[in-house]
């Protein structure tokens, strides 16, 4: 399908800056039922997980959630929030990493969104997957070679396109062949491949339209001219082909032409008359002829449609400055700048922002703010330079006599607050239906990983449908338990607390917080955990350890050390109690007690490196540097060699009764 037309930016004659316009959409996409898809994979993965049948019910879990969430980043894509949308994205590819669709439509929205970088590595992954697929293949190297263009690399662009036509040949590749070619300055090969395009699809005034944006985008003014004068032959109320006339009339900079743009404009109104651009254009219009008082109804009215639009606001401010209305163009140049997402945007207008403001700052005394702003302009005028040279790079030896002005650039597309409502009511709406049965999948996918016995798997698992439902039923629990059986002590707090706080008297969940706590160092946590169960811990002298030295470390020192004395007799098997008992005393300020127990410790647990080096603290305490350096030697040795085994030292697992250091 050929592409939405578009606009291209309006220069003004004298004023060295461009009136932006709205970026060409991107073709229509023919999707797949969506609905039905979704449903597909949500119930067979119901269906296999009633028999048994986990792994393929996780694999559908995963389909379901990779294709949902790729549509939530579709719609975000779509209504230009790519911040929103690439989280969705890489979510969706680590779901279902070998979708090359999926990779495809992150690659788009990527370049799209001015994130060109990132669009051109997913590109490149697309040709190593796609080898063997012409369709696919030819899908890969349009985006590369789009992408390219942005990134003024136009040679690599071209023989990207050319790879893409020659393995799929349609309009969108034909078309963005052409824009290479003209950013070569190659005019024949453009016209060749418009000539072919028109034979095609036909003497429409849509792709008259597209014809001259290209033509217009690469200064190409007077064939421009042409297109645009075809489209309103055609059809007098085509939108926004009155605009881009206009638009081409000004960049030609010829005085006369400027009342022409100004009609144009004016008819431009008759046929879209909310358009904000073509009320900024006016309104600009106005401002380079002095016409203050018609500029500002111009551009109030352009604020007034669109208020996130950052040029109407950088016009605004220039006329305010023009009339030392220092803090009223204070306010426009700095909503200008914050309503600028890409500085490259339209020429890098947003340095005359920068310039400005810095200029009212150094008239307010305020040298140190005024220098950033000005660094800022120097910085984007600099940026612009470089763009033209690396566009004139390559055409040394040609006559460049009569070539236009700098290329003209499109304007970014709006983020979601100037979307069409009734599309970001769609895809709220899909969001609010995809939500619970989100959330299901992901706890699904955790129960089957936990019954696994993959329990670091299920927590996250558990976690990511924490994040669609908190309020799941069951959720907390199943979280709190798997993360304490996986030893992720700080991922089991949360959960086992919200769980505990609704079921205070569940004992077992209780003893799982409070040794969670312990474990992350959260010893007044584990201590106000555990009280309730204090009378109770005689059956469970591993937690009652844990509460004990707790009571110590918070300075219950009697309390404790009562418990931990208790418990040496009781078990004296227990190296952890005697680490604890021994700790305590050391932190008491007897180290001979304190060696004791840290040698009864050690003869329980010989290959326990923690043992040995409390035990060297405590000897180095009472005096013994001779046998606290042979206990230090010991623990290093023991430490490297369970690293070589095991490689590097984790937490304890769930249940242990070893004390943190």
């Amino acid at each position: 399908m050929m592409p939405m037309p578009g606009r291209f930016a309006l220069s003004l004659l004298l004023a060295g800056l461009l009136v932006p316009c709205a970026s060409a959409q991107a073709p229509a996409v023919a999707h797949r039922d969506v609905g039905a898809i979704l449903q597909g994979h949500y119930d067979a993965a119901e269906r296999f997980q009633s028999q048994g049948r986990l792994d393929l019910a996780a694999a559908e879990y995963r389909l379901f959630l990779a294709d949902a969430l790729a549509e939530l980043a579709l719609g975000e894509a779509q209504l230009g929030d790519f911040a929103r949308a690439a989280p969705y994205f890489d979510t969706a590819l680590a779901l279902e990493p070998n979708s090359p669709q999926l990779r495809l439509d992150y690659a788009r929205a990527a370049m799209d969104s001015g994130d060109l970088d990132h669009a051109r590595t997913l590109a490149q992954q697309l040709l190593r997957e796609e080898e063997g697929n012409p369709k696919g293949l030819a899908a890969a190297h349009e985006i590369l070679g789009r992408t390219l263009l942005r990134m003024n690399e136009d040679q690599q662009a071209r023989t990207e396109l050319e790879a893409a036509m020659s393995l799929n040949p349609d309009f969108s590749d034909a078309y963005n062949l052409a824009i290479a070619c003209l950013d070569m300055d190659d005019d024949q090969c453009a016209d060749r491949l418009f000539t072919s395009l028109e034979a095609t699809y036909g003497d429409t005034p849509q792709i008259h339209m597209e014809f001259g944006r290209a033509w217009g985008e690469s200064d190409f003014q007077p064939r421009a001219e042409v297109e645009f004068k075809k489209v309103i032959a055609e059809d007098p109320k085509f939108p926004e082909a009155h605009y881009c006339l206009a638009a081409t009339y000004l960049e030609e900079n010829v005085p006369s032409k400027v009342p022409l743009a100004e009609k144009e404009l004016n008819e431009e109104l008759t046929v879209t008359p909310n358009d904000f651009l073509t009320y900024a254009a006016l309104g600009k219009l106005a401002v380079v002829q002095q016409n203050y008082s018609a500029a500002a109804r111009y551009l109030s009215r352009a604020i007034e449609l669109n208020p996130k639009s950052p040029d109407a606001w950088l016009y605004q401010g220039q006329m305010q400055y023009n009339q030392q209305q220092w803090a009223p163009a204070e306010h426009s140049l700095r909503q200008a700048i914050q309503l600028t997402t890409d500085p490259a945007r339209n020429h890098y207008q947003i340095q005359k922002a920068y310039y400005l403001l810095g200029r009212i700052l150094m008239r307010e005394g305020k040298e140190k703010d005024a220098a950033a702003q000005m660094q800022m302009a120097q910085k984007f005028m600099q940026s612009d330079l470089s763009r033209d040279r690396s566009r004139l790079a390559g055409m040394q030896g040609q006559d460049q006599q009569g070539m236009g002005g700098p290329q003209t650039t499109l304007a970014l597309r709006d983020t979601t607050a100037n979307a069409d409502p009734a599309a970001v009511q769609r895809l709220a709406a899909f969001q609010r239906q995809m939500t619970p049965a989100i959330a299901d999948s992901y706890n699904n996918l955790g129960v089957i990983a936990a019954s696994g016995r993959d329990y670091s798997a299920a927590t996250s698992w558990f976690q990511s449908a924490a994040e669609w439902n908190p309020a799941m039923p069951g959720l907390n629990q199943n979280w709190g338990r798997a993360a304490f059986a996986a030893a992720r002590f700080g991922d089991a707090v949360m959960p086992l607390t919200s769980y505990v706080s609704a079921h205070s008297a569940d004992a077992s969940m209780r003893e799982a917080l409070g040794i969670s706590d312990y474990m992350i160092r959260n010893y007044r946590g584990c201590v106000t955990t555990l009280q309730p169960l204090a009378g109770q811990l005689d059956s469970t002298p591993q937690v009652e350890v844990l509460y004990a030295d707790a009571l110590v470390k918070t300075g219950q020192v009697a309390a404790g050390m009562e418990r931990l004395t208790g418990l040496a007799k009781a078990h004296p098997e227990m190296g952890p109690v005697h680490l604890a008992l021994g700790e305590a005393y050391l932190e008491a300020g007897k180290p001979t007690a304190a060696v004791s127990e840290l040698e009864s410790a050690v003869r329980l647990e010989p290959r326990n490196p923690d043992y040995h080096r409390a035990l060297a603290r405590a000897y180095l305490a009472a005096g013994r540097p001779a046998d606290a350096q042979r206990e230090t030697r010991t623990s290093q040795s023991l430490q490297s060699g369970a690293s070589a085994v095991s490689g590097p030292a984790s937490a304890p697992p769930a249940g242990s009764t070893t004390p943190p250091n």
